[in-house]
């Protein structure tokens, strides 16, 4: 018996309008119930333009997700070697502003304009007190002689902006463990992390 392509019957035509109808509704669904918990959940949610789940925001910046100072991740303490060859204590840096991130000198993508991204910050931001890390992701190749010549094409400069660099499983340990980032060179991340 041969089936009649040009009218495929009622069921066939409408399937995949039917299919798209249920995913509409998964996804509406979905989007409401995240809503919902965001809204019991007084650590993270949308927020209102200068209200924390703690109080007011002395700032007037406005800003998607609030989250309580006690429920944020305390970075660890961490000892590498910076572009001029002396050792970088983060201990240093207990109560001041400082910006991570990661990078290599011969990534031929990314990490070039996340440098020239901080260079930016760093004109932008003089005069104010903050601090930019740099840590290589491959400290095979990038000693304290190569970082400090990919530092001269930043003008990266001991104290307020270090490049590190180190034993591999200490910056594993603090990036994976100590920061929640994925360290490697072929994924590494290009996320500027804020410590306050």
């Amino acid at each position: 018996m041969k089936q009649n392509l040009k009218n495929p019957g009622p069921v066939r035509k409408f399937l995949p309008v039917l299919l798209w109808l249920a995913v509409l509704i998964a996804g509406i669904f979905l989007v409401r119930e995240r809503i919902r918990q965001l809204g019991e959940d007084p650590a993270v949610g949308i927020g209102e333009p200068g209200m924390t789940g703690e109080g007011p925001v002395t700032d007037t910046a406005v800003s998607l997700f609030e989250v309580p100072w006690k429920h944020l991740p305390t970075v660890p303490r961490f000892r590498l070697t910076n572009q001029a060859g002396e050792e970088f204590d983060s201990a240093a840096f207990r109560g001041e502003v400082y910006a991570i991130y990661f990078f290599f000198s011969n990534c031929p993508t990314i990490c070039r304009d996340l440098n020239r991204q901080i260079e930016n910050l760093n004109g932008r931001m003089e005069g104010k007190d903050i601090h930019f890390v740099g840590i290589s992701v491959d400290p095979g190749n990038d000693t304290p002689e190569v970082l400090a010549r990919y530092a001269a094409d930043f003008g990266a400069t001991v104290p307020r902006w270090q490049l590190l660099t180190g034993p591999l499983h200490r910056i594993r340990e603090l990036g994976e463990y100590g920061l929640r980032v994925v360290i490697d060179k072929s994924v590494h991340t290009d996320n500027i992390i804020l410590v306050d």
